[in-house]
């Protein structure tokens, strides 16, 4: 379940950022800076203000996306534990054994 950071945080975030961007440290007007969680809640991130982050558009979208890959894996590394993502079918091709070479004399 996502929960999203209170009125209280976010203001808490946005004093403790000073209006700036905590990734390139890009001045932010009021209402163009977005809430970010430092570890993504998908494994484990927890909805505190020490969690929070500000960041610009840019480095928002950046981050999620490099978290998104992360958390999709460890939903499938999940999934697969469990039983509920079935195992590969694919066929490991053996090396085969070694050729022997004859020489003639």
């Amino acid at each position: 379940m996502r929960f999203e950071f209170t009125r209280k945080q976010r203001l808490e975030i946005w004093n403790r950022a000073k209006g700036h961007c905590e990734a390139c440290d890009a001045k932010l007007k009021v209402g163009e800076g977005e809430f970010d969680h430092r570890v993504a809640q998908g494994y484990g991130g927890e909805n505190t203000t020490d969690n929070g982050q500000l960041l610009c558009r840019v480095c928002h979208g950046t981050k999620t996306g490099i978290d998104k890959g992360i958390t999709e894996k460890v939903k499938r590394i999940r999934d697969k534990h469990n039983g509920v993502y079935p195992p590969s079918k694919a066929k490991l091709q053996s090396r085969g054994f070694a050729s022997t070479r004859r020489f003639q004399e």
